[in-house]
């Protein structure tokens, strides 16, 4: 006579629950935007990054340990390839207080020196993300040629995810000349000042 073993079912179900709930988080974690400041509406003049007469100046801030800033990161050399000839576009790796000399690692910051237009920055003690207000790995800010800011947030569909999306869409058009006045979009991605992120794969980039 078959007989049902109910501690395995028991677990089985327990298990299936746990699997259901850790998807659920990670899908949800993914489509979640992060925080971000108030960036200054004017460029300040503080900076220690100096924007060129009569051309936009693009910041992308990520953290050096965050999985997904590598999509950011592709997405901006798609941009910059199309309009290096009328921006400057900087990624900035922000290094924590605190954190070890070789903290942030250097294969990241070679991916950007690499692609077309892009100059990789890093950002020590994350001054530069504090003096924009920058809170999460993956924000763009765009400046015009007169220092006035015109699109602050994410140009990823999601954490890690590349596609189409309103955040590329209002970054692209303000290049073009097509669309103009302040654009504002969730960014998707690792809180910039912590130093293991999530997702992060042995704590490094």
């Amino acid at each position: 006579m078959f007989r049902l073993n109910w501690s395995l079912i028991a677990a089985t179900v327990a298990w299936l629950g746990a699997l259901a709930g850790g998807l659920g988080w990670v899908l949800q974690y993914e489509s979640a935007p992060g925080g971000q400041g108030v960036a200054p509406a004017v460029w300040p003049a503080e900076s220690n990054v100096r924007p060129g007469p009569g051309r936009f100046t693009l910041l992308l801030f990520l953290h050096p340990r965050c999985p997904c800033g590598r999509v950011g990161l592709e997405e901006l050399s798609r941009v910059a390839a199309r309009y290096v000839d009328k921006a400057d576009f900087y990624a900035l790796f922000v290094h924590p207080p605190g954190a070890p000399g070789d903290w942030e690692g250097a294969g990241f910051r070679a991916g950007a020196d690499a692609a077309p237009g892009v100059k990789g920055l890093l950002d020590e003690d994350g001054r530069e993300a504090n003096r924009f207000g920058a809170k999460t790995s993956g924000l763009v800010l765009l400046y015009d040629p007169r220092g006035r800011l015109e699109f602050q947030g994410g140009i990823t569909v999601g954490r890690g995810h590349q596609g189409e999306n309103p955040g590329r869409r209002a970054l692209l058009g303000r290049l073009a000349g097509s669309e103009r006045g302040f654009a504002r979009n969730d960014v998707f991605g690792c809180p910039l000042f912590g130093e293991n992120p999530p997702g992060a794969e042995g704590g490094r980039p």
